[in-house]
């Protein structure tokens, strides 16, 4: 026989209005020409971004939870007197040890990115290649930023049936403005409290247990990735058969460790540039069209890792610092596992066919492979301690097979005008299936969708 035991919990995240805008200006030119046997085409463009956003919370907001009762402790059988604390105890019955302090704030900010590229294409009888470089720089980190790329093609006869490709590509990170905004928000704090009787926050049986420090992006390297990719592309039955094999490294990704206690008393995140990933996928994939049909199959292999799992990406979380019981410890929930629980194996196939009198049908089976998730226990295990808000653990999740059908019915009106008449069935069989993201349910079962348009 096993027990079970419940959190309580009093409070929110109260109202937080957040607004962005921003500009995107994407100039461009392009020469073209030729060389004897050799074509040439040269772009150079140019990208400046401004984005801003702001942030405010109007008041003080506070969470509190691990509820205490001394009327069940004989260490302490006080009643309890909620007189200096009526929002963190019950009279007479229980108080909270712990809440989560967040402040009034108001923050605004902007950032400028400017990025110059320069690539140039050679085509010369059965070799293609497209060197190019590109430059970047904001007004938030001041970093300068130089990606090389590179894509290769060689038509191995000379017919256009059989292509080798290959690629390397360097990507540099380019959501600063999020960690812009974190970088002014006021941090919040969390208070906890002995058992005996509550007093005014703060008071003599409450003391500060972890102060965050406000996060200092701007110090650090741009985190990028690099990228490799090779394929073959051959013409088989009246289609074309690609195998592509891509792999990324992320390098000098955000990451935050906690430091030992300091002289004031507190315990602070450092962010650095430690984070690393690893990307690798396989894909197969197949296309045939003709005047009255098309069909289209894929299947892709893919897995992720990183070998530091104290990223900083849940930066708009605010409950990022409540501990959760996983394996055996009280960790903060952002020290929760990152590794990618996307499912290793998925595959699609499609099949569209125009039928006479206007009519077209197509129907799409995608098979999602079994994968490891994180899932939130409930109810809470019996052994989880009273310090911890929730329970995590990894699970296994089984395969599954959702197709869709569609079909459409298209009049010529006037013109180039038509009118389409479209019905939808998606997820024919109602499987029932989770998606991998941690904090998703299942997807939605059968759907019955109904349009019409008319294209002038």
């Amino acid at each position: 026989m096993t027990s079970e035991r419940q959190t309580a919990r009093r409070g929110g995240y109260g109202d937080l209005y957040r607004e962005n805008t921003g500009i995107e200006i994407l100039p461009s030119a392009t020469h073209r020409f030729q060389t004897g046997a050799t074509t040439h085409a040269t772009q150079l463009g140019l990208q400046y971004t401004w984005d801003r956003a702001s942030q405010e919370r109007p008041e003080d907001v506070f969470t509190y939870f691990n509820s205490y009762d001394p009327i069940n402790d004989p260490a302490d059988p006080t009643m309890i007197d909620c007189s200096l604390d009526p929002n963190g105890c019950i009279d007479g019955e229980q108080q909270f040890k712990t809440r989560w302090i967040y402040p009034t704030a108001k923050s605004e900010v902007e950032v400028n990115q400017v990025a110059a590229y320069l690539e140039h294409l050679l085509e010369w009888k059965w070799l293609s290649l497209r060197p190019g470089l590109r430059y970047s720089t904001d007004d938030f980190q001041n970093n300068s930023n130089l990606a090389p790329r590179m894509v290769t093609s060689v038509d191995i006869f000379g017919n256009g049936n059989t292509l080798l490709i290959g690629g390397a590509n360097r990507y540099y990170s380019e959501t600063l403005l999020s960690y812009k905004l974190r970088e002014y928000i006021e941090p919040t704090r969390m208070q906890t409290r002995s058992s005996t009787q509550p007093s005014a926050w703060p008071g003599l049986d409450v003391y500060t247990e972890l102060n965050t420090t406000l996060t200092h992006y701007s110090d650090l390297k741009t985190p990028y990735s690099d990228e490799y990719a090779a394929a073959i592309d051959q013409y088989l039955l009246g289609g074309r058969l690609k195998l592509e094999y891509i792999r990324r490294d992320g390098q000098d990704e955000f990451s935050r460790e906690k430091t030992d206690e300091l002289p004031d008393g507190h315990k602070y995140y450092e962010l650095n540039n430690n984070g690393r990933s690893e990307h690798e996928e396989v894909s197969l994939n197949y296309e045939r069209r003709r005047k009255r049909w098309a069909l289209l199959f894929n299947v892709t292999y893919q897995k992720t890792s990183t070998s530091n799992l104290d990223y900083d990406d849940s930066y708009d979380d605010e409950t990022a610092e409540e501990k959760v019981w996983f394996e055996g410890e009280v960790i903060s929930r952002w020290e929760l596992p990152r590794e990618s629980y996307n499912r290793p194996w998925t595959g699609n196939l499609v099949l569209s066919c125009k039928l006479p009198y206007g009519f077209t049908a197509t129907t799409a089976t995608r098979y999602l492979g079994h994968y490891q998730r994180l899932e939130k226990l409930d109810p809470q295990p019996a052994e989880m301690p009273v310090d911890a808000v929730e329970s995590w653990e990894v699970v296994e999740k089984d395969d599954s097979w959702v197709t869709d059908w569609k079909i459409a019915w298209q009049m010529k009106t006037w013109q180039r005008q038509s009118l389409t008449l479209q019905l939808e069935i998606n997820n024919v069989f109602n499987e029932k299936y989770q998606l991998s993201d941690e904090d998703s349910g299942y997807s939605l079962g059968r759907q019955f969708w109904a349009g019409l348009s008319y294209r002038l």
